[in-house]
């Protein structure tokens, strides 16, 4: 029997079933979706850098733009919001974004991500169209 070639909307939909049911998610934007859920300020594993929500956002945009997964090769994210990348084998996980640990640091990014935030929702209120 051939095998059908899955359009790519098909594949995508296939892999957001699949990252449901098993936490393996083809795209670090699917895994951020899971671990923000869980965690709203993370660090960079290997350096340490601070990443908020919104940076996190755009860093995983560009990045499942630019380096697309092989077949086998899936991030996950734990139950704290870390979020890794395994490469054909779970437990060969090489973890990314770690969560920033609670502390003054972390308080004062999360006030001025809110602070954002609220601006954000003023201006959309101020433009959005008049029903």
């Amino acid at each position: 029997m051939e095998e059908k070639t899955l359009t790519p909307q098909e594949q995508n939909r296939e892999w957001a079933e699949e990252a449901f049911w098993t936490g393996h998610c083809h795209y670090l934007t699917q895994a951020l979706a899971l671990a923000a859920s869980r965690c709203q300020v993370w660090r960079l594993a290997e350096t340490g850098d601070v990443f908020t929500l919104l940076e996190m956002f755009n860093f995983a945009k560009k990045y499942d733009e630019e380096h697309p997964l092989k077949d086998g090769e899936f991030f996950r994210t734990t139950v704290e919001g870390a979020i890794g990348l395994c490469l054909q084998v779970e437990y060969q996980t090489h973890w990314l974004f770690t969560p920033m640990e609670p502390g003054e640091e972390r308080d004062a990014l999360l006030k001025e991500l809110q602070t954002k935030i609220d601006a954000m929702e003023m201006l959309y209120d101020q433009i959005k169209p008049k029903a």
